[in-house]
């Protein structure tokens, strides 16, 4: 199989806040970030109060790459500020506890990074266990547009977008307004925090505050 060539190899980091996920999709997620073709990463596992079946798991993880850090339920948010906290990659990468990654994910992102980008925007599929097969077998044409300060208003009305009320734009079609599906620079967002005591559009709140602060997306 051809790989593709690499062009970076900064440090990146994979924050990945857990509290009690479905095993067996957690333990898909983590197999496709340890076996990413990108090898340079470091993976902060922050659990957040899970049950002791997620923790007896928990500590079988054995890639010299993860850190695991436990703490009392103390919601999502607490615990991607934490992994921000423990963060020493170049860039941040966020995985929630039942996201899958295509083995090349990291590969196709950082070949962005040697231009500086602030964020890179990956895509994002909703699919079930059912279609997962069937998604992963297809081929997507990537589009690919940079943003600047000047244009950075149309980034953030996608973030801001609510599909059933606002119609995305096609390009905007598979992405998404989560903190996951995107390559953060780590200097950009070690001051920013996901704000606490807030249930829902954290990371709206999160995200909207980090692209006031970038030149350059694509």
């Amino acid at each position: 199989e051809k790989q593709m060539i690499r062009t970076y190899n900064e440090l990146i980091s994979i924050i990945i806040p857990t509290y009690n996920p479905p095993l067996e999709k957690y333990k898909r997620c983590l197999k496709s970030v340890f076996d990413q073709l990108y090898d340079n990463i470091e993976v902060i596992i922050v659990d957040d109060g899970s049950n002791q079946k997620v923790r007896n798991f928990l500590s079988t993880v054995n890639d010299k790459r993860a850190r695991i850090y436990h703490q009392d339920n103390l919601g999502v948010s607490v615990a991607r500020n934490r992994g921000i906290e423990k963060s020493h990659g170049k860039y941040t990468l966020f995985v929630d506890a039942d996201d899958y990654l295509d083995k090349d994910w990291l590969v196709k992102s950082t070949k962005y990074l040697a231009k500086n980008y602030d964020i890179v925007f990956g895509r994002v599929i909703e699919c079930d266990d059912s279609t997962l097969k069937s998604m992963l077998e297809q081929h997507y044409d990537y589009a690919e547009k940079v943003y600047d300060k000047c244009s950075m208003i149309e980034v953030q009305k996608m973030l801001l977008s609510n599909s059933s009320v606002i119609p995305r734009l096609p390009l905007f079609s598979s992405l998404n307004f989560g903190p996951y599906g995107k390559l953060f620079k780590t200097e950009i967002i070690k001051n920013i925090q996901f704000p606490v005591g807030i249930a829902l559009g954290e990371d709206q709140v999160f995200n909207n505050t980090v692209i006031k602060k970038c030149n350059k997306v694509v």
